[in-house]
Order: C-alpha cells, then sequence, then structure tokens
C-alpha cells in the first residue's frame, strides 16, 4: 500500500481473512489508509473468546473497539461478529457500526448450516392457510455496513477466484517464476473473458441471455483459437493447363486491401501461371515447373504466394 500516492490521494484496503487483523489496520490507519475486511478466529476469540456456544439471533451485531497499541499514533480497530448463515468475525478503521443499509437476502436451504436462525427473517407475516413453508424467498434485510461494503468490494475478486480455479492453467515445477507466470496467464484470460461476457450483453440488450456456461464456451474458443496455424494459408497448388485462368479475386478494389504479409514458404503463383520470354511475350506453363521461385510472402487478401516482383503485376494483370 506504500507504493500508492496514500499522501495524495485517500485509499481503503479490502482484504480477505488472511490479512484481516488490527495490528495491521491500525497501522495502515496511521498512515491515513483505511481497512476492512473479514477476520479468522484467532483475531475475534480474544476480544469475544469462545463463541463456538454462542446461540444469536440472526442479524445479531456484537462489536469492541480494539486498540492494538498503547500509543495514541496508532488509532483503534472495530472488531466485530455478525450472525449471519454463520458467525462472520470483520474488522475495519472506516465504520463506526451504526450503519445498516437495507439488501435483497437469499433464504439459505434448510439444509444449511444453522438454518433454525437463518430462515426465522424470512417468516411472512400473515402467511396463507395450509401454507406448509410459510417462508419468502427474497426478502428486503437491514445488513451491517461493513460487511455490505465488503461484499461490493470484494465480489470481483471472490468471482475471480471462482473463475480461475475452474480451468487453471497452473502445472507444477521447481522453477520459482512458473506459479508466477501461470497466475498472470489466468489473470490475464480472466480479464479476457470479463470484457467479451461485457460486449456481449451489451449487444444483447433487453434480449434474455440464453447461454448457460459463457466461461466454457469462452475457453473452448480460446483453445480452437490458440490451435489455429496464425501464418495464413495459400491456395492449393494445382496442377496448370492451358485453360488455367487466375483468380478473380485479385481485381478486388481498393487496391489496398492486398497486403503482404508472411505466411509458409511456397511457389509463387504468378511465376508458375506464367513466364516471361526472351520475346518478352507472357505464355502459360502447362505442366509444373520445379524451379519457380519460392517465397514466404502472401497476399493478406488473396492468400496467394506471391514474391515481389509478381506481387503488383499479379493484381493488376487482365487476363
Amino acid at each position: 500500500m506504500k507504493t500508492l500516492p496514500y499522501n495524495a490521494y485517500q485509499f481503503t484496503l479490502f482484504c480477505d481473512n488472511l490479512f484481516g487483523n488490527p495490528k495491521l489496520f491500525s497501522l495502515l490507519r496511521s498512515l491515513g489508509i483505511g481497512a476492512c475486511g473479514t477476520a479468522r478466529r484467532q483475531v475475534t476469540k480474544p476480544v469475544f473468546g469462545n463463541i463456538d456456544d454462542w446461540k444469536a439471533a440472526w442479524g445479531t451485531l456484537r462489536s469492541k473497539v480494539v486498540a492494538a497499541f498503547s500509543d495514541e499514533l496508532h488509532p483503534p480497530t472495530l472488531v466485530s461478529i455478525w450472525q449471519d448463515s454463520n458467525k462472520v468475525g470483520f474488522c475495519t478503521t472506516i465504520h463506526d457500526g451504526t450503519e445498516w443499509p437495507s439488501r435483497l437476502r437469499k433464504r439459505p436451504k434448510l439444509t444449511s448450516t444453522s438454518a433454525a436462525i437463518t430462515k426465522q427473517p424470512f417468516y411472512m407475516f400473515s402467511p396463507p392457510l395450509g401454507c406448509k413453508e410459510p417462508y419468502e424467498h427474497i426478502r428486503l434485510l437491514p445488513i451491517p455496513g461493513a460487511i455490505d461494503d465488503y461484499n461490493h468490494h470484494m465480489g470481483g475478486v471472490d468471482i475471480a477466484d471462482q473463475l480461475r480455479a475452474g480451468f487453471s492453467t497452473q502445472q507444477r515445477g521447481v522453477k520459482p517464476w512458473r506459479p508466477l507466470f501461470y497466475w498472470l496467464l489466468d489473470s490475464a484470460i480472466i480479464n479476457a473473458f470479463r470484457l467479451s461476457e461485457h460486449q456481449r450483453k451489451a449487444k444483447l440488450g433487453s434480449t434474455k441471455d440464453k447461454v448457460r456456461s459463457a466461461h466454457r464456451a469462452f475457453r473452448e474458443a480460446l483453445v480452437e483459437a490458440l490451435l489455429k496455424d496464425p501464418l495464413p494459408k495459400a491456395l492449393k497448388q494445382v496442377y496448370l493447363t492451358k485453360n488455367t485462368a487466375l483468380p478473380k479475386i485479385r481485381l478486388t478494389r481498393p487496391i489496398e486491401i492486398h497486403q503482404r504479409v508472411f505466411g509458409k514458404r511456397a511457389p509463387c503463383a504468378f511465376c508458375r501461371w506464367s513466364r516471361v520470354t526472351k520475346k518478352g511475350r507472357t505464355t502459360k506453363i502447362i505442366t509444373k515447373s520445379q524451379n519457380v521461385y519460392k517465397t514466404t510472402m502472401v497476399c493478406s487478401h488473396c492468400s496467394i504466394n506471391l514474391c515481389g516482383e509478381c506481387f503488383t503485376t499479379f493484381h493488376y494483370y487482365i487476363d
């Protein structure tokens, strides 16, 4: 975080429970950098004790201000535990515990952890007669502001981790730079997928999306594109006769559409078709010549190998 211009701008760090602890957050706050993130059991247990036997209703919040350092240069950190479908511990230096925005929440399945606790806020106010499950599927419920901000800012990271885990390129090895390379490769692929999805959904507009596994389809298309030969393929050499004519695609205009690119090495198509005689006349080749000049230059539009001398003549020659 020190590599950022935190003296000129305000930054807030959102992190998962690997980094969430009062000491780190207090140090960041002393630099003017806010921090918010989930916390592990070893962080919340010294503050609240053993919470395994804590039987609380859904939405119960316990918070305590913790001073990680005794001096006044390091501000305290707010450590909290919130009862959701499970007990969630988190630390923050940018919230005071009074923010409770309302968000749409889905009722967890009855087989989930603490189902007896989580289904209570979804109970219908006036359930109809004979209703077997008097619980709503979705309801607008208040949640702590720190949890709401964490879900908003960390959601992209969690989704990226899920997408990366589904089709990872990681390979075992002893060289230390390879894991970093594979991680960067996975990140680049995920970013490309997200951009392609953004463009695809923008084209759909209000039309309903019927794609069930867009990520898998994107990966398969990526593999097919990588397996293709990057060099343009020249037309298959055919046996020339007196009636063989030059392809009409050569006369496509504007002329700028015909660009010189590199491809596979093959004989010049125009040299095979014609030979300049001593008298300066152009005649057709009846049989395949073994002495025709081979070149790697290919016309991007015609997909034909042409040498440097024949490239311009070929596109203007009238048969």
